[in-house]
């Protein structure tokens, strides 16, 4: 590997470790019980910063093959950090929540979400955003025109 490859992968490994070990929800992830996100989930993420467009699973699993042994866990189609200086903190939130807080919904199950309410299609977490422009970029991850859906959180 030249000398430039081998400085991208590094790059890719830090990045990597700060997204998955530190700060997942700054890229709009949401990892399971066990600290896992989808891989595809993951890239979605990195591509929306210019520096990591060209990442693909390809270039994961080539730097989980030159990152420091035990760093990483790959399980099927999921990857986490083993290290993670995060955790879920399911306790209410000590202030008052934002007057209008914002979801991104597709295109196409916005009717359903009219009809029956919003919930989490996998039976995890609804996640809204305090600003209009976070749920865009997270919308835009599942469809390239999502509706943005405004909650009056303090009615809800």
């Amino acid at each position: 590997m030249t000398r430039k490859g081998l400085r991208k992968v590094e790059g890719l490994i830090r990045i990597m470790a700060y997204v998955l070990g530190h700060r997942p929800d700054e890229f709009g992830l949401i990892p399971d019980e066990e600290g896992f996100v989808g891989i595809k989930e993951f890239i979605q993420a990195l591509h929306e910063e210019a520096e990591w467009r060209y990442v693909r699973e390809s270039h994961l699993r080539e730097a989980l093959v030159h990152s420091q042994p035990g760093l990483f866990q790959l399980k099927e189609k999921r990857i986490r950090a083993r290290e993670r200086h995060w955790r879920y903190d399911l306790q209410p939130y000590p202030f008052d929540p934002e007057k209008i807080l914002f979801s991104p919904v597709r295109r196409r199950a916005h009717h359903h979400v009219f009809e029956r309410g919003l919930s989490s299609a996998d039976n995890r977490w609804v996640v809204l955003y305090p600003e209009r422009q976070t749920a865009l970029r997270i919308g835009k991850r599942k469809d390239p025109q999502p509706v943005i859906l405004e909650i009056l959180a303090l009615k809800a």
